[in-house]
């Protein structure tokens, strides 16, 4: 039997237990300032709000999915409905 690719977004979500919808990391991915890393950028707001709570970004969406979302669209300037659910 073949196995399909696993995205880094369902990998994280089946080793850590992380609950974070495909929309919301899309959301994400527009916005980071590091995409494709596996170290953060220290001067992204996520990180830098969350890091201090132990958590990782994957963590931070997983935990806190609207503030990130809300961090996301006020200060990463997207198009997004700002009141659409994630």
């Amino acid at each position: 039997m073949k196995r399909e690719k696993e995205t880094i977004l369902n990998f994280s979500n089946r080793i850590y237990g992380y609950h974070i919808s495909e929309k919301l990391d899309r959301l994400r991915n527009d916005f980071c300032p590091s995409p494709g890393s596996f170290i953060c950028n220290t001067g992204c707001s996520i990180y830098m709000r969350y890091i201090t709570k132990g958590l990782s970004c994957n963590g931070a969406l997983d935990k806190y999915p609207e503030e990130c979302r809300k961090i996301i669209c006020n200060e990463g300037g997207t198009d997004h409905d700002k009141n659409q659910k994630y």
